[in-house]
């Protein structure tokens, strides 16, 4: 969709005119010029940058993918290759990929340009997709995850990819139309409750789904995406590859991924997924993590880099920038946990497992309320501004109505072992009955010995019973982190209205500006 700003009083003659009065920003610390290109002389938002916005909505469509698909089947998988005790890990790996690849992959596109971080992304989405499809294994898939992983930490960069190409002004109705166009991925749970249930490679068939999708949108990508290249981000400094990657901050690098990956591991190794919370298998790189986040910290702010991974410029804009970090923070961890809980929740809790379309229905339900709120930032958000109490009356919403069931196996235990005495079941197949009953499906519960419909039906209401008693702590636990956002919400500021200009960050190399509006910065 084109966005289109000329005065009607001016002709069609001046779309690609530059006039002589320009304005220089410093950007970054780094002093670099940006060209601002008067509003009524520009056609600001052409077919190119039209057809790039297009192929980065793609990308992020393909990334949601790779996110509620795996998270729809992983029941399904557990069965078929399993059952094995680490088959959460298959979008867990997810998480931790994407957690780390997104930030250093954004900060190193900062400087190197874009386009072939996006591409990577792009590729690495579809091998994901093929290793997925042919796995053999739990091990394998969770491989897969590892893959999806880091193809989406790239893909992800789309966000800022899509804002620096469209006027300050329009940045949110862009982001609103940009999470409108994902109305097709927040149906592939349906699209793969419907290939588990009418297709005899059942949730395989789900991932050549995405692979076929993957392929499309990355060559879409190939062709219509081209972003400043390294020469024009630098053509003003004159620095070559070899200095900027001497000047890279690889102690922030390490320190970040290492903090990352190890407090993301020590959470998921607890809540009896593996070992218990007060278990050195799980404190242990809890707290060696966040003994690298402080480290990473104090280097970052005590040493002085040329491109830091965390600029201390920004975090010391405590209101425009930090506090929106934990919202988004906060925010993110409650919309990524439901996105990957609520399928299966939904499953389990409300529709029977014989009804695999309409499981599909209900595991969708969640990313409609993300297509509602994209379109209520398009007719909405973008017109009223007032962005500091748009923030906080979202955050209440959400801190109100989201809650994510965390983990249930340390509950299911004890009922399914009541189900079991209650029904005289032999005690040689009450192992089995507990491990059935965490996978929940009838084929499971088929391979327990001395199993009746009685049983089964007893069984599955005792699996419903541990999740209401799960969902009592994780609420509060969603509550109070919530509550904290909310108070983050409370010290933003409004966006200064001078700011909602016409300006660009970027123009695409295939736009047809003159020479002189290609003097662009390499900030996003």
């Amino acid at each position: 969709m084109a966005i289109e700003m000329t005065e009607t009083n001016k002709t069609e003659k001046a779309d690609h005119a530059v006039h002589e009065a320009t304005t220089k920003e410093d950007v970054n610390d780094n002093a670099q010029s940006m060209v601002i290109i008067p509003e009524e002389d520009v056609r600001i938002f052409n077919t190119k940058t039209a057809v790039a916005f297009a192929a980065l909505c793609g990308q992020f469509s393909s990334y949601v993918m790779t996110l509620l698909i795996p998270s729809s089947c992983l029941a399904y998988i557990n069965a078929d290759l399993g059952p094995d005790p680490n088959y959460t890990w298959i979008t867990v790996s997810w998480q931790l990929g994407a957690a780390v690849v997104v930030s250093v992959g954004g900060r190193l596109s900062d400087i190197f340009g874009r386009r072939y971080f996006m591409l990577t992304g792009s590729l690495l989405g579809i091998v994901g997709c093929v290793i997925g499809a042919t796995g053999k294994s739990i091990n394998q898939m969770i491989g897969s995850g590892v893959v999806f992983g880091i193809a989406s930490g790239f893909q992800e960069m789309s966000y800022a990819c899509i804002q620096e190409i469209l006027p300050n002004k329009y940045r949110m109705i862009g982001v609103g139309i940009f999470d409108s166009t994902l109305l097709l991925s927040y149906c592939s749970p349906m699209i793969a409750y419907t290939f588990i249930a009418h297709y005899s490679i059942t949730w395989r068939a789900a991932y050549w789904y995405m692979f076929s999708y993957h392929s499309v949108m990355g060559i879409l990508l190939l062709f219509c995406y081209f972003p400043p290249n390294f020469q024009v981000k630098h053509r003003d400094d004159g620095k070559t590859k070899r200095q900027l990657l001497a000047e890279l901050d690889y102690v922030g690098l390490a320190l970040f991924a290492a903090s990352s990956t190890l407090m993301l591991l020590g959470i998921n190794f607890g809540g009896g997924h593996r070992y218990p919370w007060k278990s050195a298998e799980v404190i242990a790189p809890i707290v060696v993590g966040f003994c690298c986040a402080v480290v990473l910290g104090f280097w970052e702010t005590r040493e002085s880099l040329q491109y830091p991974l965390l600029p201390p410029a920004l975090f010391r804009k405590v209101r425009e920038f930090t506090m929106v970090i934990v919202l988004v923070f906060i925010g993110g961890m409650l919309y990524y946990s439901m996105n990957v809980l609520w399928p299966q929740q939904s499953a389990d809790f409300f529709v029977s497992a014989d009804q695999l379309t309409l499981r599909g229905v209900y595991a969708t339900i969640f990313s409609f309320g993300s297509f509602s709120g994209a379109l209520i930032m398009i007719f909405f958000c973008a017109r009223v501004g007032r962005e500091k109490w748009q923030m906080f009356g979202f955050m209440v919403l959400q801190t109100a109505f989201i809650g994510a069931m965390a983990s249930f196996a340390s509950v299911v235990g004890p009922n399914v072992d009541a189900v079991a005495q209650q029904f005289n079941l032999p005690p040689s197949s009450w192992t089995a009955l507990v491990t059935a009953a965490k996978t929940n499906t009838a084929k499971a519960y088929a391979a327990v010995p001395g199993m009746t419909d009685a049983i089964e039906a007893a069984a599955s209401l005792a699996v419903k019973q541990s999740y209401v008693q799960a969902f009592k702590l994780v609420y509060l636990v969603a509550i109070a982190f919530g509550g904290v956002a909310v108070i983050a919400a409370l010290f933003t500021k409004n966006t200064d209205s001078r700011k909602k200009s016409a300006d660009r960050a970027v123009y695409l190399m295939t736009e047809e500006i003159e020479p002189e509006a290609k003097k662009i910065s390499d900030a996003a």
